[in-house]
This record gives C-alpha cells, structure tokens and sequence, in this order.
C-alpha cells in the first residue's frame, strides 16, 4: 500500500489525497478481508521530520505487523510542485546529515 505516512500534516504537505485515519482503516480492512501479506510503501526526510519523530511513527507502524516495509527518501523532482515550492524558498530540504 502506497500508505506515504500515517500523519495529516505528513499527507497534506505530499498532496495525498487519503488521510492517516483512511489510511489506518485501510490497513485494517486488508487484514479484515483476508490479507496476511500486507506492506507498506513510506516516505521519510520531509522538510519538517526531526529524529525526535521517529519513535512514536515507528511504535504506531509496528502495531499494524506489516509484512514488510518499503522507505523511500524525499526526492526534489524537477516538474512537480515539491519542486516550484523549494525554487521559490518556501520549502528548504533536510541536508543530507539529516
């Protein structure tokens, strides 16, 4: 599942449009429907993300037992409104230590 995160904020800022709490029943309704092998495809390095966050996202994540977990950086692409917002200094990036 192309799950992205599992907060409002985190949803809002990549355009998404499902919320953390669909995203939840979702995960919920897999299982509910039969499903063992469920995974999740999540993006981390956001503007905004601290190390302090991790702990909680990481706790909340493991109650769902995926199957398996798919995390992939941030990346600026040319042509998307990630990138118009960074050109126009309204988003600054994680440097690459974070």
């Amino acid at each position: 599942m192309g799950i992205q995160s599992f907060h409002d904020d985190d949803l809002k800022f990549l355009t998404r449009i499902h919320t953390a709490s669909e995203a939840k029943q979702c995960v919920l309704d897999s299982y509910a429907a039969g499903f063992k092998n469920v995974s999740f495809d999540l993006i981390f390095s956001l503007p905004h993300h601290r190390y302090s966050d991790g702990n909680q996202f990481w706790t909340k994540l493991w109650n769902f037992k995926p199957a398996h977990i798919s995390c992939y950086s941030l990346i600026v692409e040319p042509g998307t409104p990630l990138y118009t917002m960074v050109q126009l200094n309204q988003v600054t990036p994680l440097d690459s230590e974070h």
